[in-house]
């Protein structure tokens, strides 16, 4: 027979969490697996997401970019709503398509993509949500009361402030800087999703391509596998491959597992170049 601490049922076997993080005052434990003795004072609150659940303690400590994250959305480091941030485990779905939107996130470390299914079996990725952002696709079917076109999954462990619908209102409705943050959230995606549909239609794969390749590398990599690039230039992994394959003949690129080298950046330069 379980025993009840907080909002938690917990079984009497008891087990690490998969993963903690005590710096953030977090855990994420599998359906099968319950917190360990230690922890069970502190937790606050449970969340259910695919695979387990999400956890947050009593009184995790305020970590900055916490507390730069709530400054930005015009909150305070209140106790509640340090409470609502949710460590979700990489690949965790965090919304599907279909569904009503039961609140508003924004996300604190970590970050968000946010897709839609192609016809063709590949997602293409609309956005991604890093931290410091909100989601603009989540405030607009609060405002309107819509169900999610589009599903989002993480794309790394991340911390996530979850606002509930109520509170969302409420704060949109009284607080100008936090309602200021919505709006601005949601134009720089229509800005962008523009620039993506202008890109889809008038540039082809390869050229899409390189212009990632270049925008997204660091360090002269890009830590990517094939169907993420797919995903995020809109087109299928195959594609990818291929272009991939005739660059590292061609001595631009080296490819490794889950990353592509920029080995020529000047050539992928050129290419760009060529065909504005």
């Amino acid at each position: 027979m379980g025993r009840r601490y907080g909002l938690l049922q917990l079984d009497t076997a008891f087990h690490d969490a998969t993963t903690r993080h005590d710096d953030i005052g977090m855990h994420f434990i599998g359906t099968k697996q319950l917190a360990s003795w230690k922890y069970r004072p502190r937790i606050a609150r449970c969340h259910r997401v695919r695979g387990g659940w999400a956890l947050t303690c009593a009184h995790p400590p305020m970590e900055n970019d916490t507390i730069s994250c709530l400054q930005r959305l015009g909150l305070s480091a209140t106790v509640e709503l340090l409470s609502r941030v949710v460590l979700i485990p990489r690949a965790t779905v965090v919304f599907r398509a279909g569904e009503p939107c039961r609140g508003y996130p924004v996300v604190v470390s970590g970050g968000v993509r946010v897709c839609r299914a192609g016809s063709l079996g590949h997602d293409v990725v609309f956005y991604r949500v890093r931290p410091g952002e909100g989601c603009a696709v989540s405030a607009g079917c609060l405002l309107d009361g819509q169900r999610y076109p589009v599903f989002g999954v993480a794309d790394s462990d991340c911390r996530v402030l979850l606002l509930p619908p109520a509170l969302f209102r409420l704060y949109f409705a009284s607080n100008a800087t936090f309602r200021e943050f919505v709006f601005r959230q949601y134009a720089k995606r229509v800005g962008a999703l523009m620039g993506r549909i202008d890109s889809l239609i008038s540039e082809p794969p390869g050229l899409r391509l390189a212009k990632y390749l270049l925008a997204h590398m660091e360090q002269g990599q890009v830590v990517m596998s094939h169907a993420e690039l797919a995903a995020d230039i809109g087109t299928a992994r195959e594609v990818v491959s291929r272009q991939l394959g005739r660059w590292a003949r061609a001595g631009w690129v080296r490819q490794r597992r889950h990353a592509v080298d920029i080995v020529d950046a000047d050539a992928l330069r050129k290419l760009t170049n060529e065909d504005t």
